[in-house]
């Protein structure tokens, strides 16, 4: 939820008080309050409606009483006062202390850390319509996690809370459902169709949804690990489709090589028996030659 690191620095401990450090007023607030009224409820009481030390009227005067004249009753509630005086300095840093260390009741204590972190009414005002705000435009993204989207919403409704205007439960489940990406639109379908989602808990839908989005996780690996396959199945058949034209190309050459060089042994053994005057054109020659016995042509005459 809110301010987890300072629970986590001081524990959740019922013999040591939260801690406030200014900017976690509204959580020590709420936390302050149980951790006094765990000391007693007489205790808390002297906060809220504050302390006054036993007196007596002496001869028209009102004076304080001596100690030694005080009731049991007067001793415990001063016992409760101090207590809860106690607890309040003892929950401050150095800076927040130098605020109240003149003051002397439990009361005035608290009521002066409250303006100063909270401010005045029209402070507290103007801090409220902010939450609004935030709590109106608040949406869960689609690569967001559901655990941070969670955490900022009950932020802000924690705030309002230590504000004196808390949000109610039926509010908050409604904005939950209708803030959440797609991929949730079958889980919000399902649980408006089954459940009373003005009463239902605000514990019981944070967890659902938190289970929701677990088991979508390992659907989401093993769709990615599924297109990884493809891919690389792709890769290897693109692989083969080129070794396969590699190899008939190999293959065509070779053939091609062959080829040629039969025709060249051809043509040297064609050469070698063909006669002299029908190399190197003369067999194309001859045909325009007459001889000068028979007069035909195409020959020579012999010897």
């Amino acid at each position: 939820m809110v301010f987890q690191d300072d629970v986590m620095t001081e524990g959740a401990s019922n013999s040591r008080p939260p801690l406030l450090k200014g900017h976690n007023y509204g959580f020590w607030k709420l936390r302050m309050k149980a951790y006094i009224r765990s000391i007693d409820e007489r205790a808390w009481m002297t906060v809220e409606e504050g302390y006054l030390a036993p007196n007596k009227i002496v001869d028209g005067v009102t004076v304080s009483k001596p100690r030694s004249e005080w009731s049991t009753n007067e001793f415990e509630l001063a016992k409760w006062h101090h207590r809860a005086v106690n607890a309040i300095f003892g929950g401050v840093d150095s800076r927040q202390f130098s605020y109240i260390q003149n003051l002397e009741t439990a009361k005035e204590a608290w009521e002066a850390l409250q303006v100063t972190n909270e401010g005045t009414k029209a402070v507290k005002k103007s801090r409220l319509q902010l939450l609004t705000s935030q709590f109106e435009v608040l949406q869960m993204g689609e690569e967001d996690k559901f655990i941070d989207f969670q955490d900022k919403l009950l932020d802000i409704a924690n705030q309002c809370q230590a504000l004196g205007t808390p949000i109610s439960g039926e509010r908050l489940n409604w904005k939950i459902l209708r803030s959440l990406p797609k991929r949730f639109k079958a889980k919000v379908t399902a649980i408006e169709e089954s459940k009373d989602v003005d009463v239902m808990s605000i514990d019981e839908l944070l967890g659902s949804l938190q289970t929701f989005e677990a088991c979508m996780k390992p659907k989401a690996k093993n769709k990615g690990l599924a297109l990884k396959v493809v891919k690389e199945a792709s890769s290897s058949d693109d692989d083969e489709e080129m070794a396969l034209l590699v190899r008939k190309f190999r293959k065509f050459m070779r053939k091609g090589a062959k080829s040629s060089g039969k025709y060249s042994r051809d043509k040297e053994v064609k050469k070698s028996f063909t006669p002299p005057h029908e190399r190197s054109g003369h067999a194309k020659s001859n045909r325009k030659v007459q001889c000068f016995k028979c007069k035909k042509f195409g020959h020579y005459a012999s010897d």
